[in-house]
C-alpha cells in the first residue's frame, strides 16, 4: 500500500486558489480604477470654446500649396490676340481622332524646328507642335470614353520641366 501525503496536495491546491484569487482581485481593482477615471475625466468642450476657435480659424492665413508662389502664370486668355474666340463655334467642332492627329504629325514632320544648337532635354519646349500631338495621343489612349473637341496651345508650367494644356471635351455616348 502506498502512502500518500495528503497535507502536501492540500497545500498545493490552496496555493493555486490563492494565486488565482489574487490575480482576479488585481484585475477587478484595475477595471474599477479605469472605470472611475473614465467617468470623472472631462475633456475640454469644443462647443463652449467655439468662438475663440472660429476666430482663430478664420483669421489665420495659410497657403494651400504649402509653398509661397509669387509667380505670374499666363493663362490661355492672356495668350489670345484680338477678338478670336477661345473655342471655335459649335458648328465647326470636329472631334479630334487618330486620323486628325496623323495628319498633324505629317504636317509637323515636313517642318523643321528652330534650334539653338544644343537640345536641352530638361526643359520642355511648349512651342514645339510635337508636344501638343503627344498630349492628344496620350489623352486618346487614356480616356477612351471621352471625345476631345479642341486643344489650346501649351504654355509653360510652374517648373521648367512642366507645361499646361487646356482642352474641351465631351462624352462619346452623349447625343446632345
Amino acid at each position: 500500500m502506498k502512502e500518500t501525503n495528503l497535507g502536501a496536495d492540500h497545500i498545493g491546491q490552496n496555493l493555486i486558489k490563492l494565486t488565482s484569487n489574487l490575480c482576479f482581485s488585481v484585475f477587478v481593482v484595475s477595471v474599477l480604477i479605469f472605470t472611475v477615471t473614465a467617468i470623472t475625466y472631462q475633456p475640454p468642450n469644443p462647443w463652449l470654446e467655439s468662438a475663440p476657435a472660429f476666430a482663430k480659424l478664420f483669421t489665420q492665413t495659410e497657403n494651400a500649396t504649402f509653398k509661397i508662389d509669387d509667380s505670374v502664370v499666363k493663362t490661355g486668355e492672356d495668350l489670345q490676340t484680338g477678338t478670336a474666340p477661345a473655342v471655335p463655334p459649335t458648328a465647326d467642332i470636329k472631334p479630334i481622332t487618330e486620323e486628325v492627329i496623323k495628319r498633324k504629325e505629317e504636317e509637323v514632320s515636313d517642318m523643321t524646328l528652330k534650334s539653338s544648337g544644343r537640345e536641352d532635354l530638361e526643359v520642355v519646349n511648349c512651342s514645339d507642335p510635337r508636344v501638343l500631338i503627344t498630349v492628344e495621343k496620350f489623352n486618346l489612349w487614356l480616356f477612351k470614353s471621352v471625345v476631345f473637341l479642341h486643344y489650346q496651345t501649351p504654355v509653360n508650367g510652374s517648373k521648367q520641366d512642366e507645361f499646361d494644356v487646356s482642352w474641351t471635351f465631351g462624352n462619346k455616348k452623349e447625343k446632345s
